[in-house]
């Protein structure tokens, strides 16, 4: 195992880094990306040159729930990025936050929709490709996919959700190492960039309370690709909670 350490200036350092690399500016995407970087060049240093992730297995379940996040500044808890999880239990919805759609209509939170082609892609895979590494991700395979997707929501609950999933499909290899199944079915999903419950300590809150705010990705996003977004109107845009 490797243990990567970075400090809070390399956190804020690497978020307009994240921004050219992702190609994107919603928060939901950079502050991922800034982790991602920091995790491809700690790897690069020790010579690894490709890495496996699981990538879009939390897509075609619907393994979602509100962003929320305690604001450093204030105190105060925030939603970054608002889903509507009923929803996101029908296998129409979880399609498109996979396989993407051409409208807005019926678009609750502005990531769904746009496919893993362009949200998790610039996340994930496209900071690797910064440092010239490659990420792999298996699960983004189309049949594969097609399956989980259409896997239907009663079915899911009963499994347990994607932890129960996951220790269902792995059953035999579980067993055949002797690893705990409970490892896998007691997991409870903590992101990337937040590495505790409401954000505390992680990229989140380091980069909040940094100012490294919505708006000051669109601003930066401008600057760097000569766009026009409104910073005041798109950050107000992206935090839309309307059903």
């Amino acid at each position: 195992h490797h243990v990567i350490r970075v400090a809070s200036e390399d956190v804020v350092r690497i978020f307009e880094q994240a921004i050219v690399a992702s190609e994107c500016y919603p928060l939901y995407n950079v502050y991922c990306a800034a982790g991602m970087l920091l995790m491809a060049q700690g790897l690069k240093q020790v010579g690894v040159h490709s890495a496996f992730c699981g990538e879009a297995v939390n897509e075609a379940v619907g393994d979602y729930t509100d962003w929320k996040v305690v604001d450093p500044r204030t105190g105060r808890p925030v939603v970054l990025q608002r889903i509507n999880s009923t929803r996101l239990q029908r296998t129409e919805e979880r399609q498109l936050l996979v396989w993407g759609h051409p409208r807005d209509k019926g678009k609750y939170n502005k990531q769904l929709g746009s496919g893993l082609a362009k949200h998790a892609c610039s996340r994930m895979v496209k900071p690797f490709l910064a440092h010239g590494l490659k990420l792999a991700c298996p699960y983004y395979e189309p049949q594969l996919l097609a399956h989980l997707v259409a896997i239907p929501s009663e079915v899911l609950h009963e499994l347990g959700g994607k932890p129960g999933l996951v220790a269902t499909v792995f059953d035999r290899e579980l067993k055949q190492f002797g690893i705990d199944r409970s490892l896998i079915e007691s997991c409870t999903k903590v992101r990337l960039q937040d590495a505790s419950e409401g954000g505390r300590g992680g990229i989140t809150s380091v980069l909040l309370g940094a100012g490294c705010d919505q708006r000051r990705a669109i601003e930066t996003f401008n600057r760097e690709f000569g766009a026009t977004l409104d910073p005041e109107l798109d950050a107000r845009r992206l935090a839309w909670t309307g059903q």
